[in-house]
């Protein structure tokens, strides 16, 4: 597998829950549109064959250098017939970079380490509906993914504390933003506000909870509103677009992303060809071809390791 530097200085993440639907062909051109080196999709149909995903992720055209997608293999598979188990990682990342922390039913947690870049903790979701049992699950899964969280970055805070705590979730949370499995402080404790996230931790229940920041807040009101709609829930209270899908960062990873003119975080409504109209009646959407959700879009760059930066900073002062 060729090893390029060049891919190694922004981590670019896809997430689709693609409702088991063949969709391959569209997340190549997503892929490719969006420089990804990170393809997440859940319920991926047990019946699709992964070797022609990563055949059909690998075509031409690529750019020179460019690594090829490999299929992630956790060491601990995900118990059958569960969320995970229905989980696809994608990564043009080297796959000797990828260890994984924990296995859950609704998550996992992974360690990805580059070469002089700092290490980050990578956690994928797909929680319960929150109709299904008005959220109580969905509590007791976020609470025990941040425990997990926070064991992952006490283990690379001790192997290194001068490395920044880069920690991003992304997945289908199948809740909106305010929800409380998300922003609860027993929950993940996402905010929507930078400045709170930066301003360090939550004080609770006489102890100190690390924030995450959740830049989706961005969406609500501003098109398209969501990444799933539905506009038939008997439920009093109607949104009809519910933000379900969602990146989360930790204070750290702020000043990382945003830096560019395309926007770092997207809802994505096209392929580049194929248009997502999820507003259409439901026998005429699109979700009965492709998805009743929208694909999920984040980037951000990856910090040089202090130590390597310094060491770098110091040789050209030599020079």
């Amino acid at each position: 597998m060729l090893v390029s530097e060049s891919v190694f200085p922004e981590v670019a993440l896809l997430f689709w829950n693609v409702q088991k639907k063949d969709v391959k062909h569209n997340v190549v051109r997503l892929a490719q549109g969006h420089g990804i080196n990170i393809l997440v999709v859940a319920e991926f149909d047990k019946d699709q064959d992964d070797g022609a995903w990563i055949m059909a992720l690998n075509e031409p055209p690529r750019l020179p250098g460019e690594n090829e997608f490999h299929l992630v293999s956790p060491v601990e598979k995900p118990r059958v017939g569960t969320a995970m188990a229905h989980v696809r990682i994608f990564t043009r990342l080297p796959l000797t970079a990828w260890r994984l922390c924990t296995m859950h039913n609704r998550y996992a947690v992974w360690t990805i380490t580059l070469p002089n870049r700092c290490p980050f903790t990578l956690a994928i979701t797909h929680f319960p509906a929150i109709q299904q049992d008005q959220g109580d699950q969905q509590r007791e899964v976020a609470i025990a993914l941040r425990q997990d969280i926070e064991k992952s970055e006490t283990n690379l805070q001790q192997a290194d504390p001068s490395d920044p705590l880069f920690s991003i979730v992304i997945g289908d949370f199948n809740a909106n933003p305010f929800d409380a499995g998300i922003a609860a402080v027993y929950g993940l404790n996402a905010t929507h506000l930078k400045a709170t996230a930066l301003g360090g931790p939550r004080k609770a229940n006489g102890r100190e909870h690390p924030y995450f920041f959740n830049p989706m807040w961005r969406f609500l009101g501003v098109e398209p509103w969501g990444s799933y709609f539905d506009n038939a829930l008997a439920n009093p209270i109607r949104f009809d677009w519910f933000l379900l899908d969602q990146v989360l960062v930790r204070p750290d990873v702020i000043r990382f992303f945003d830096l560019h003119e395309e926007p770092d975080v997207q809802i994505l409504t096209s392929d580049g060809i194929v248009e997502f109209d999820l507003m259409l009646p439901k026998k005429q959407s699109d979700g009965n071809v492709y998805s009743d959700r929208l694909p999920l879009y984040f980037r951000c760059d990856l910090p040089e390791k202090a130590r390597e930066a310094l060491r770098l900073e110091q040789e050209n002062t030599d020079e």
